[in-house]
């Protein structure tokens, strides 16, 4: 008989245990504090599709409706451009790789590296290069030997870039 409520105090005492361990958890459960995940909501992020998202980037429509450009000061005098150095862009840029696409030259692109801070930029035909329109992408073939070029604009002075060496075939 004494093993019987042994027994039987051992299955009440285990009973309160669980009862206490799931009280502890709705307690804990109920009293979490509500996560605040800032910024704005997915819906206020939605972009509009239009008939052109087919035959355009549509990186670039989304990236120009979730990042709208800020206004530009007007300015009084339109200043002219500064004369540009034949040097500037090698100093400034080096051409790492082209993608060329041949049936249609406007998808290619190019990456560049920038020689001060070894940042990489992607850019295409129409893009702005710190001030330079790029104007040309494409591979250039002499021999055994491929050299990427890239062509930019400013103003009436038309300027190159190549790579250094030639990419492995």
């Amino acid at each position: 008989m004494g093993s019987l409520r042994a027994r039987v105090a051992l299955v009440l005492l285990n009973l309160a245990l669980l009862s206490a361990i799931v009280f502890l958890v709705q307690h804990a459960v109920r009293r979490r504090p509500a996560t605040d995940l800032g910024g704005p909501l997915p819906r206020e992020l939605a972009v509009e599709a239009s008939g052109r998202a087919a035959t355009g980037d549509p990186s670039r429509e989304i990236g120009a409706a979730l990042d709208p450009s800020r206004p530009q000061p007007a300015s009084t005098a339109a200043t002219p451009p500064p004369p540009v150095d034949e040097g500037a862009l090698r100093a400034r840029f080096r051409l790492l790789l082209v993608s060329e696409d041949r049936a249609d030259p406007g998808r290619s692109t190019a990456i560049v590296a920038s020689t001060s801070g070894g940042q990489q930029r992607t850019v295409m035909v129409g893009d702005d290069l710190d001030g330079y329109e790029v104007v040309q992408l494409g591979v250039e073939v002499d021999g055994q030997e491929r050299r990427a070029l890239l062509v930019v604009r400013r103003g009436e002075e038309r300027q190159e870039l190549r790579t250094e060496r030639s990419p492995r075939p």
